[in-house]
């Protein structure tokens, strides 16, 4: 918010270069601002404002200056008489002066043409069409008919030779970014796309072979949780893992089986009641590669299955380990009190693919625990109540670390409550 003075003075601006005839794009342009805060002031100060449309004063200037002088330039008169469209004077001018059509042509194409070299300068569309007083989505389509932008980028080929020449040269992305005024994310995906790997000139020491052999229980577990709460992005080869806040805790667990470095955990106000929600990236193309093969895929929820690589990389008894994992990422373990003060446990697991619930159907019934699938909005898998404890004893046998301690909490003092009512 302005301070009372600042904001005094900016209305005292705004207006006094309205009244020397600057248009209200043109202030919010020179003020950063946006056009419609700028006509708001305008009108709380009672100042009547004009349309662009009806401002024949300066097309009639523009017009007069124009015939009486050859060497006259267009944009530059609309500059001096404060016209904020060079299409719209054009089209004044060419209709109400057939003989000089090829003249403005002419001029139309010389500035066209400038729209090409400030693009390979580095220029944005939006920078552009504001230099040359064009509209955008007309200098959009110039340079799109001139091979020079797409749907896909904003971006000069020139100005992404460069980047990927910095990058190879060993600058840091965030220098470029800085450099170049343009977001980190957009050359992370213009240099993948021109198949060079985001490995260099990175922090931190991360094991990107960590699971070409799946062979510990973290292994296990940490599939789990990529499977369920994870996502793999494959055109910036980054993997992730978004959970609830107060449940950090377990992703910096996480991140030490991977790296020896205390890897960033980024917080976002989004998605949690509990205020924000705790994220794992992790740039490797390789791990990205791995566990695509495995069957962690780009945009999985509905698709999810346990592929044949998956169950043969597999060792049998790592199973308890990834259904854990799995668990903790999307599943529920709740705790409640009866009226008789006994404890009642829920446990199960939430997922769109219904064929990765009957896979674990089908895994506990080799260990003797009944368990049941039902369709809803989403599929939801349940534990027979009677084989409670032992699906406690199958899941948390020799887990170490790898579990997430509140729903292990509940599932111990439940079982606890179970030993004492039987003494």
């Amino acid at each position: 918010m302005w301070k009372i003075s600042e904001r005094e003075e900016k209305i005292k601006y705004i207006v006094e270069q309205y009244k020397l005839g600057k248009s209200i794009k043109q202030i919010a342009r020179d003020q950063n601002g946006c056009a419609k805060t700028v006509a708001k002031i305008l009108r709380d100060q009672k100042i009547e404002i004009k349309s662009r449309l009806l401002d024949l004063t300066s097309l009639s200037l523009i017009r007069d200056n124009y015939i009486k002088d050859n060497s006259s330039d267009l944009l530059n008169l609309c500059k001096k008489y404060n016209f904020p469209s060079y299409e719209q004077a054009r089209f004044y001018l060419k209709k109400d002066i057939i003989e000089r059509k090829n003249r403005l042509q002419l001029e139309r194409e010389k500035l066209f043409e400038k729209s090409l070299s400030l693009f390979d300068q580095g220029f944005q569309i939006k920078k552009i069409a504001e230099e040359l007083n064009l509209n955008e989505m007309m200098v959009a389509k110039y340079l799109k008919d001139h091979h020079k932008y797409d749907n896909l980028k904003n971006i000069s080929s020139s100005i992404i030779s460069d980047i990927i020449t910095d990058y190879s040269d060993g600058k840091y992305i965030q220098d470029i970014k800085k450099q170049r005024n343009i977001s980190s994310t957009t050359i992370k995906k213009y240099l993948t796309q021109n198949n060079i790997e985001l490995t260099n000139h990175i922090k931190y020491d991360i094991n990107e072979n960590y699971l070409d052999v799946i062979d510990f229980k973290d292994k296990a577990y940490f599939l789990g949780w990529m499977f369920s709460d994870g996502n793999v992005n494959k055109t910036i080869q980054r993997i992730g893992i978004q959970i609830k806040g107060s449940d950090i805790a377990i992703l910096k667990t996480i991140s030490s089986y991977i790296s020896k470095d205390d890897l960033v955990i980024t917080r976002e106000a989004k998605h949690y009641r509990d205020g924000y929600s705790a994220n794992l990236r992790i740039h490797r193309p390789h791990l990205a590669r791995r566990l695509n093969e495995l069957g962690c895929v780009p945009n999985k929820s509905k698709i999810l299955i346990i592929n044949d690589l998956l169950k043969k990389d597999m060792p049998e008894e790592l199973w308890s380990h990834f259904i854990r994992g799995y668990l903790d990422g999307d599943g529920w373990c709740s705790l409640k009190i009866d009226k008789n003060n006994k404890h009642i446990l829920g446990v199960g697991i939430c997922s769109a693919s219904v064929d990765i619930l009957n896979f674990f159907q089908e895994k506990l019934l080799q260990n003797n625990i009944t368990s049941f699938v039902y369709q809803g909005r989403i599929y939801s898998f349940h534990i027979k109540k009677c084989d409670l404890e032992k699906f406690y004893n199958y899941l948390y046998k020799d887990c170490g670390d790898c579990k997430l301690e509140r729903k292990y909490k509940n599932y111990t003092v439940y079982v606890d409550s179970l030993d004492k009512s039987k003494s």
